[in-house]
């Protein structure tokens, strides 16, 4: 009986992968992910990572699944550092994030992303406090349509007059606005 031998697989060189193959890729994978792995590999694949502004026009960093690094970063550097990177790849194109955010990062994304239409807060944070829920610095976000405030924001979520103050002023900024004290609620803003 004869066998037959069978050649060795080739393998194929992965860093030489066109530009569009891999933003296709990257597309498919989470942006924590790119950061964390994908845009280490090699040196074609870091430039398209970083160069390429539409692969992050819909930062998500919300994600907290995968990697200790992830899930437990060792100081709020580490998602400060990831969220300005993404917004700064994104040449001013974001339209849209999802993840944490304190008032200066909020400042950030508001000034480099002029036509951020969604934003999904995944942190407690606050916003440096006034006298009055009418002097708080909300920052001009001029296309916001789109305003989530997740359950572990709820503290920024101010409660009593000053919070009914705060909440008529976000009202008069976006046109779909949740919050965790209208759970399972969203309540559409017309202006």
């Amino acid at each position: 009986m004869e066998t037959k031998k069978r050649k060795p697989a080739t393998t194929g060189d992965w860093a030489a992968l066109p530009d569009d193959a891999l933003l296709a890729i990257f597309g498919r994978l989470g942006h924590a992910d790119i950061f964390l792995g994908a845009e280490l590999t090699c040196a074609s694949w870091r430039r398209v990572a970083v160069r390429e502004p539409t692969l992050w026009r819909r930062i998500d960093l919300k994600s907290t699944d995968g990697s200790r690094a992830r899930r437990n970063p060792s100081s709020p550097r580490a998602w400060r550092a990831m969220a300005r990177a993404a917004v700064g790849r994104s040449a001013g194109k974001c339209e849209s994030y999802a993840g944490s955010v304190d008032a200066d990062f909020l400042a950030y994304l508001a000034a480099s992303s002029p036509s951020l239409r969604s934003l999904h807060v995944t942190s407690f944070f606050h916003l440096p406090i006034k006298e009055s829920a009418a002097d708080m610095e909300i920052p001009y976000l001029p296309m916001l349509e789109h305003l989530m405030l997740s359950d572990e924001a709820r503290r920024f979520y101010l409660y009593g007059p000053m919070g009914s103050m705060l909440r008529m002023k976000l009202e008069r900024m976006v046109k779909d606005m949740y919050t965790p004290r209208w759970k399972r609620e969203r309540q559409s803003i017309v202006d």
